[in-house]
Protein backbone atom coordinates (compact mmCIF):
# COMPACT_ATOMS: atom_id res chain seq x y z
CA UNK A 1 0.00 0.00 0.00
CA UNK A 2 1.03 3.44 -0.99
CA UNK A 3 0.14 7.23 -0.33
CA UNK A 4 -0.79 9.50 -2.82
CA UNK A 5 -1.93 12.95 -2.69
CA UNK A 6 -4.50 13.86 -4.89
CA UNK A 7 -5.67 17.59 -6.04
CA UNK A 8 -8.14 19.55 -8.18
CA UNK A 9 -10.49 21.72 -9.21
CA UNK A 10 -14.27 21.76 -8.16
CA UNK A 11 -16.64 22.52 -10.96
CA UNK A 12 -19.07 25.33 -10.17
CA UNK A 13 -21.65 22.77 -10.71
CA UNK A 14 -20.02 20.82 -7.60
CA UNK A 15 -19.42 23.89 -5.76
CA UNK A 16 -23.48 24.43 -5.80
CA UNK A 17 -24.24 20.75 -5.56
CA UNK A 18 -21.90 20.63 -2.13
CA UNK A 19 -23.38 23.89 -1.27
CA UNK A 20 -27.39 22.76 -1.21
CA UNK A 21 -26.29 19.15 0.25
CA UNK A 22 -25.83 17.96 3.55
CA UNK A 23 -23.64 15.00 2.02
CA UNK A 24 -20.19 14.68 3.62
CA UNK A 25 -17.89 13.85 0.69
CA UNK A 26 -15.24 12.51 2.94
CA UNK A 27 -17.81 10.18 3.05
CA UNK A 28 -18.51 9.39 -0.31
CA UNK A 29 -14.69 9.46 -1.29
CA UNK A 30 -13.88 6.61 1.54
CA UNK A 31 -16.68 4.73 0.18
CA UNK A 32 -15.36 5.02 -3.32
CA UNK A 33 -11.79 4.18 -2.06
CA UNK A 34 -12.47 1.10 -0.09
CA UNK A 35 -13.77 -0.34 -3.43
CA UNK A 36 -10.02 -0.58 -4.40
CA UNK A 37 -9.10 -1.84 -0.88
CA UNK A 38 -7.79 2.12 -0.39
CA UNK A 39 -8.67 4.51 2.35
CA UNK A 40 -8.56 8.11 2.37
CA UNK A 41 -6.60 10.05 5.39
CA UNK A 42 -7.57 13.44 4.78
CA UNK A 43 -9.72 15.44 2.34
CA UNK A 44 -9.26 19.10 2.46
CA UNK A 45 -10.07 22.56 0.92
CA UNK A 46 -7.42 24.68 -0.44
CA UNK A 47 -6.88 28.34 -1.74
CA UNK A 48 -5.19 28.85 -5.45
CA UNK A 49 -4.85 26.19 -8.03
CA UNK A 50 -6.32 23.65 -6.47
CA UNK A 51 -9.73 23.52 -4.40
CA UNK A 52 -9.12 20.53 -3.05
CA UNK A 53 -6.31 18.16 -1.54
CA UNK A 54 -7.45 14.37 -0.94
CA UNK A 55 -4.40 12.46 1.12
CA UNK A 56 -5.14 8.56 0.46
CA UNK A 57 -3.67 5.33 0.54
CA UNK A 58 -3.87 2.81 -1.89
CA UNK A 59 -2.44 -0.73 -2.76
CA UNK A 60 -0.81 0.01 -6.41
CA UNK A 61 -0.58 3.15 -8.77
CA UNK A 62 -3.25 1.46 -11.42
CA UNK A 63 -5.69 1.19 -8.77
CA UNK A 64 -5.39 4.74 -8.03
CA UNK A 65 -5.15 6.07 -11.18
CA UNK A 66 -8.06 4.59 -11.89
CA UNK A 67 -10.30 6.21 -8.90
CA UNK A 68 -8.68 9.40 -10.67
CA UNK A 69 -9.76 8.89 -14.06
CA UNK A 70 -13.53 8.22 -12.69
CA UNK A 71 -13.49 11.07 -10.69
CA UNK A 72 -12.26 13.65 -13.72
CA UNK A 73 -14.30 11.38 -16.34
CA UNK A 74 -17.54 12.79 -14.34
CA UNK A 75 -16.59 16.30 -15.16
CA UNK A 76 -17.45 17.67 -11.29
CA UNK A 77 -13.32 17.29 -10.94
CA UNK A 78 -10.96 19.06 -13.47
CA UNK A 79 -7.21 19.24 -13.39
CA UNK A 80 -6.66 16.19 -11.23
CA UNK A 81 -3.11 15.70 -10.25
CA UNK A 82 -2.02 12.60 -8.41
CA UNK A 83 1.73 12.21 -6.32
CA UNK A 84 2.69 9.28 -5.34
CA UNK A 85 4.17 9.89 -1.65
CA UNK A 86 7.29 8.61 -0.21
CA UNK A 87 7.49 8.19 3.73
CA UNK A 88 10.65 9.58 5.08
CA UNK A 89 12.47 6.20 5.42
CA UNK A 90 11.68 5.34 1.75
CA UNK A 91 12.77 9.23 1.16
CA UNK A 92 15.81 8.73 2.44
CA UNK A 93 16.39 5.15 0.93
CA UNK A 94 16.39 6.80 -1.95
CA UNK A 95 18.54 10.28 -1.21
CA UNK A 96 21.15 7.36 -0.01
CA UNK A 97 20.40 4.81 -2.91
CA UNK A 98 21.32 8.10 -5.31
CA UNK A 99 25.17 8.00 -4.63
CA UNK A 100 25.47 4.36 -6.29
CA UNK A 101 23.39 5.86 -9.44
CA UNK A 102 25.34 6.92 -12.55
CA UNK A 103 24.16 10.22 -14.45
CA UNK A 104 25.41 11.96 -17.37
CA UNK A 105 24.10 15.43 -17.55
CA UNK A 106 23.26 16.93 -21.04
CA UNK A 107 25.93 18.34 -23.28
CA UNK A 108 29.13 16.39 -21.61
Amino acid sequence: MGFYMIQGRLSKEAFKAMASSDTDRREAVGKMLEQINGKLHGYYFAFGGNDIVAIIEGPDNVSVASVAIAVGSSGTVQNITTTPLLSYEEGMEAIRGAASVSYTPPGQ
